[in-house]
């Protein structure tokens, strides 16, 4: 299945405007944060050594700002990110797709220059924008990784036979039990990013990608000390009064993060303001949504989202700041599980 293609053509319904914010900060004190410390005033501390190790979850590199909230609020954790797949099927690794996304002068290429679906270049392509992305934020947020050395690969990690399935077609095309990893060299997480297959993740290849992980810290090259603070997962929605996104990459973290207890700390999921399981609300900062969706006045993108993921776009990728009618939104909804 083609990843967002036609995305900005779906429907594109009102969020709703129920005010829930109260209960958010309820429950992120409760949630978010161990101890007595509000996320509120972990925000403003000085001190942001990592304390917690926490992962965020998206199937696709250019999902995490889908999060990004959550990843502000938590400046003493350790951010491992976690993208399940390659990103491979994309239209925009086509060349005509490509071609006709790219828009020179004004945003990055892709490096390398993809030659189509499902070749090895087109998820290098992807790597290396989801690298330059976050590496762009920590610019501005230094709680972020983004002095990221070269890339390892770790593993192979077990698996059940068949757990584990890429399909480029209609069979199994790679049972990849590796994991490729960029460690931040100064101590504030890592990237980790497997290749289970865009468009035919399933629940059960989520769970045995956020499991191994979770399990395999020290094999990965990742903080092993620390205790686990928590999952944050990406956007998903198929029912609700907001962005229609059913993605089956999207639904299949959604499914895994709802119904597996990883015992990693609370595990949280984005959703609409709608959604009766939703109860925390929060809100991504001006400034950071400016580092990330800048345009300036020429149309170059000056943010680091618009920049790095603009030839996956026929323009760039846009921000939602008041509702939840776009992808990405500066206000943030999510659904929480297994909270102590």
């Amino acid at each position: 299945m083609t990843k967002k293609t036609g995305e900005r053509k779906m429907a594109r319904r009102r969020a709703g405007t129920r005010n829930r914010a109260w209960i958010g900060w309820i429950v992120v004190v409760a949630v978010l944060i161990t101890g007595t410390t509000s996320a509120l005033q972990v925000s403003r501390m000085h001190d942001t050594t990592p304390r917690e190790v926490t992962y965020i979850v998206v199937p696709h590199p250019d999902d995490e700002f889908q999060a990004w909230s959550l990843i502000e609020d938590t400046p003493d954790q350790y951010k491992v990110f976690l993208v399940l797949t390659n990103g491979e099927q994309t239209q925009y690794c086509e060349p005509g797709g490509y071609a006709a996304s790219y828009q020179p002068g004004l945003e990055a290429a892709a490096d390398p220059i993809p030659d189509g679906r499902n070749g090895e270049k087109c998820g290098e392509a992807r790597a290396h924008s989801l690298i330059d992305y976050i590496s762009g934020m920590a610019k501005t947020d230094p709680t972020i990784p983004g002095d990221f050395a070269a890339p390892a690969v770790a593993g192979p990690f077990p698996a059940e036979a068949g757990t584990v399935c890429r399909k480029d077609g209609p069979d199994c095309t790679v049972e990849d039990h590796d994991a490729q990893v960029w460690v931040d060299r100064q101590g504030r997480g890592a990237v980790v990013m497997l290749d289970l297959g865009d468009g035919d993740l399933t629940a059960d290849e989520v769970r045995w990608g956020v499991s191994t992980v979770v399990a395999n810290r020290e094999s990965l090259g990742l903080e092993h000390t620390l205790p686990n603070g928590g999952i944050f997962g990406s956007f998903a929605n198929s029912r609700y009064d907001c962005f229609s996104y059913p993605h089956p990459d999207h639904v299949a973290v959604h499914d895994a993060l709802w119904s597996t207890n990883f015992n990693a700390g609370p595990q949280l999921a984005a959703t609409c303001a709608d959604d009766p399981a939703g109860v925390i609300h929060r809100k991504v900062s001006d400034d950071v949504v400016e580092a990330a969706f800048a345009v300036d006045a020429n149309g170059v993108r000056q943010g680091a989202h618009t920049y790095n993921y603009g030839w996956l776009d026929a323009t760039y990728y846009p921000v939602d700041r008041r509702g939840q009618t776009e992808l990405f939104t500066q206000n943030q909804y999510f659904w929480t599980r297994f909270a102590p």
